[in-house]
């Protein structure tokens, strides 16, 4: 039966390919194409005639499937994938792999609001962020923003719930939800505006699980506040604080014999090294993110947007071998000067010049791990690091017909490192060489249904403190940067009708001294860079109105949405340890992506939202000795509005994931040791809640 369910999906899959329709923006379906924006660009652009690859992903969108639940709807963006090792533990990739993400975030730049989530060190702590804080995600792809600093994958920025408070009003929202394996989840939010000039919003997150598999539990809890103050026509302030404490317990790897015997099972002993479950390996973070923002109108056509922000993480990883803690102290400000102004009734012109400055100061220590507890020490070390990002951005403007921008970034950066265990040695300091990322960007208006574009950019990642100093506890100072020119074709399209919207999008990327993951044999991961690595890629995305929004009848709308990523990444020249992986293809990349999100709506508040996404194999090794299978993944969520009295509304809903029962594996261990490469998914799962709306 379910071959024949495989075989079904395959031709579903090539009868997806083969539409003519697309979409870039993922919005409401009646929303008329010149109304949709994206604010990464320090100015809101229009991202029909953008000469930048994005996607906006509004809060209908994150809220079509489970609760709590990031990945199934961030995965629906070509370029995009997201994966959890176990539940609590993403690993994010922005146009590349995640040979470099052991559990986490790299190549690209994470901020939340108008400060950067990304701290110093590198690290972006993304679990933290509970779909429910957010309004919308956009998305810029490709290492297109220089005016962020070290990126070579792009830019994300994680809109929080209620900061455009003019849509949504005061409102307060509850709900409550549960599911398979323990899953419980609650959430509460409140956005308020005492005055014209003031407006707040707050929510607030629980999250516990006992999971698919042995010693994958979760229990996260977490809390955000925005406020925006307008005393004057000139003047604006912003506020943004995250607290989040969050415990998730981490299984381990599998081999495929231990996988196909017990997908449930945790990490056993093997040799000296004691299971996953006797060690109590896992995760702990607490961490609290402030920061404060200023726009002050100088001139006219003249603004000056400075932010000050801070984070503290107390990090905490029982592993197999060890038991780290790691305190980390992270600063910043960022500042631009924004000058609009119209040269003519054709013309206009955007200026941008400022500076980001990001410190890190971080203590880790690692002791030995007996049974979940710390004991003899085994090393400590004090790293630091700055990264000063001084940018200036221009766009001229020809209304309606073609956009030039360019742009140039200068980074300074540095490390230092002392070491207080098992010898003392005093601070060394590590200079890294100034980089520049420049950045030419073209569009143009061929119709005013039809825009091209085209870009040339350089990337520049700079190895996080992560990787300088993994899990070996060594100090790797032969690390080098990763950085390479990316070349973009792209066009976009809508119909007359607005119905239909389609980006298409096709890169060369060729990435110098990119950075790759590999493990010793007690599983401790160290980094080393790979020579080059080769990308090319086609991105479309797809959006089609199949039925126009109605008030009468039983159907009010059917949208669909189609995304396809079709990735040749190869190691083009790869040579280490007496190994040769020239033209092999490059670890946990698949070569292609494919996603289809169904949404039908009726008019008595029902509504259907479906979700297929397929992977093709996955090569697990630098070697492509072992590979992960394709699989197809299918979930559903049913939810039913019911009105109440004046300014109330009830919401109940129910949802499956993996309702095809795929046995796959998400978050796989690249080039593990042991054959320990699998981390194998849920099985078939259900839940059901009930949220309430007050205005």
């Amino acid at each position: 039966m379910f071959a024949n369910m495989r075989q079904v999906l395959n031709l579903l899959t090539v009868l997806f390919v083969l539409s003519p329709f697309g979409i870039q923006a993922q919005e409401e379906a009646a929303q008329n194409i010149d109304s949709v924006y994206v604010n990464l660009y320090f100015n809101p652009q229009l991202l029909l005639s953008s000469p930048s690859s994005g996607k906006s992903i509004s809060q209908s969108s994150l809220a079509s499937q489970q609760p709590g639940q990031l990945s199934a709807v961030v995965n629906t963006v070509p370029g995009v994938r997201m994966e959890e090792r176990s539940p609590g533990s993403y690993r994010f990739t922005l146009r590349g792999s995640t040979i470099r993400s052991p559990f986490g975030v790299r190549n690209l730049k994470v901020y939340w609001g108008d400060i950067p989530l990304t701290d110093a060190g590198g690290n972006t702590y993304l679990n933290l962020i509970d779909p429910s804080f957010l309004e919308s995600i956009e998305i810029l792809k490709g290492p297109d923003a220089s005016v962020y600093g070290p990126n070579s994958a792009g830019v994300i920025r994680l809109v929080p719930r209620g900061s455009n408070y003019q849509q949504g009003g005061n409102q307060v929202d509850v709900q409550l939800s549960g599911g398979s394996f323990g899953r419980f989840d609650q959430q509460a939010h409140l956005s308020y505006s005492p005055s014209d000039k003031y407006h707040f919003s707050m929510g607030q997150v629980f999250n516990r699980a006992d999971n698919y598999r042995d010693q994958s539990a979760l229990n996260k809890k977490s809390f955000y506040t925005f406020h925006q103050w307008d005393p004057s026509i000139k003047h604006s302030f912003k506020m943004h604080l995250l607290l989040s404490d969050m415990h998730y317990e981490t299984p381990g790897g599998l081999t495929i014999d231990q996988m196909n015997e017990n997908p449930k099972g945790s990490r056993p002993a093997a040799g000296n090294n004691p299971s996953a479950k006797e060690q109590h390996a896992g995760t702990y973070n607490k961490t609290i993110l402030g920061g404060l923002t200023h726009q002050m109108t100088v001139l006219p056509n003249l603004s000056l947007n400075s932010s000050i922000f801070g984070s503290y993480t107390d990090f905490r990883n029982p592993f197999i071998t060890n038991y780290e803690y790691r305190f980390e102290n992270n600063l910043g400000l960022r500042a631009y000067l924004n000058y609009q102004k119209s040269l003519s009734r054709e013309y206009s012109l955007d200026v941008q010049a400022g500076i980001e400055g990001q410190w890190a100061n971080h203590q880790i220590r690692n002791q030995d791990n007996d049974n979940g507890t710390p004991t003899g020490l085994q090393t400590e070390d004090k790293l630091g690091n700055h990264i000063f990002n001084t940018f200036l951005k221009m766009t001229l403007n020809k209304h309606d017909l073609w956009s030039l921008e360019a742009s140039l970034g200068h980074n300074n950066h540095g490390l230092y490192f002392s070491q207080q265990y098992p010898e003392e040695i005093g601070k060394t300091n590590i200079t890294l060489k100034d980089n520049w990322m420049p950045r030419l960007a073209y569009s143009y208006r061929v119709h005013p249904q039809h825009a091209l574009r085209l870009s040339i950019s350089k990337g520049f990642s700079l190895p996080t403190l992560a990787e300088v100093r993994s899990s070996d506890q060594k100090i790797n100072t032969d690390l080098k940067a990763e950085q390479g020119i990316n070349y973009e074709l792209g066009w976009r399209w809508h119909s007359r009708s607005q119905r239909v919207r389609t980006d298409l999008s096709a890169y060369y990327y060729l990435l110098n001294d990119g950075i790759v993951r590999s493990i010793d044999e007690n599983g401790n991961d160290y980094y080393q860079n790979a020579g080059e690595i080769e990308q090319k890629a086609i991105e479309l995305n797809t959006l089609l109105q199949l039925i126009k929004p109605k008030e009468t009848g039983f159907l009010q709308s059917i949208n669909w949405d189609m995304g396809l990523t079709l990735q040749d990444y190869k190691f083009k020249s790869y040579q280490i340890a007496g190994e040769n992986y020239d033209n092999n293809r490059v670890t946990s990349t698949p070569r292609t992506t494919i996603s289809n999100t169904l949404s039908i709506s009726s008019n008595n508040k029902w509504q259907l939202n479906i979700l297929h996404y397929y992977s093709s194999d996955i090569p697990l090794d630098d070697a492509n000795t072992v590979f992960a299978e394709s699989y197809h993944l299918l979930q559903a969520k049913l939810l039913r509005q019911l009105p109440l009295a004046k300014g109330k509304q009830l919401t109940v809903f129910a949802g499956a994931d993996n309702l095809l029962n795929q046995k796959y594996s998400m978050g796989n261990d690249i080039n593990a040791f042991g054959g320990r490469f699998f981390n194998p998914a849920p099985s078939r799962n259900f839940y059901a809640g009930l949220s309430l709306l007050i205005k």
